[in-house]
């Protein structure tokens, strides 16, 4: 129709829209309705702007992988910080005779870093129970593990110290036991 049809097209130059990947997307043209003859150079520069295109598609089209990349990465580390954040408290609340234990837990807020907030309920001895409530300064990773160690240090206290202050001073030491051996405290 370009042709024979009422536009009357009597000049067509095109070059071919190549990815890097060597698919060929289409092409870049120009058109005329007057006859014209192309010389070498003008060809080249018509190539140039094809790369330019090119260029411009893949840009683009990359900056889409990237975004959707971070996004899944973000949704991965908001799953892990879920799950390590999960690590630092019981399963369930233990059944204690006599009594009733609930919990709920709430973080901060969605998205954050994993803290360092943990609680624990546990069996002592026959009907001799602990618990804890803790919280770490700071967020993330190390955080996370200092609170884990902080849990499992006062559960492993309490199994052979029968004073609360005796095993927050045992907790203590582990803690400062730990921070002189790691200079990233």
């Amino acid at each position: 129709p370009l042709v024979a049809g009422s536009f009357g097209l009597r000049f067509y130059a095109g070059v071919p829209l190549t990815t890097s990947r060597g698919y060929n997307l289409g092409t870049l043209c120009v058109i005329d309705r007057e006859p014209r003859q192309i010389r070498p150079q003008e060809v080249e520069t018509l190539r140039d702007l094809a790369q330019l295109v090119m260029d411009q598609l893949e840009l683009r089209l990359h900056a889409r992988e990237v975004v959707e990349a971070e996004s899944e990465l973000r949704r991965e580390a908001e799953n892990l910080a879920d799950v390590l954040q999960a690590s630092l408290l019981p399963p369930r609340p233990p059944q204690v005779p006599g009594m009733e234990v609930a919990s709920r837990f709430i973080a901060g807020e969605r998205g954050m870093l994993v803290g360092g907030d943990f609680y624990d309920v546990f069996r002592r001895g026959a009907n001799d129970w602990g618990i804890v409530l803790g919280d770490v300064c700071g967020k993330g990773a190390r955080t996370a593990a200092i609170a884990a160690s902080a849990r499992w240090t006062v559960r492993a206290s309490a199994g052979h110290l029968s004073s609360p202050a005796a095993v927050l001073t045992d907790l203590n030491t582990a803690i400062l036991t730990d921070r002189n051996a790691d200079t990233d405290y």
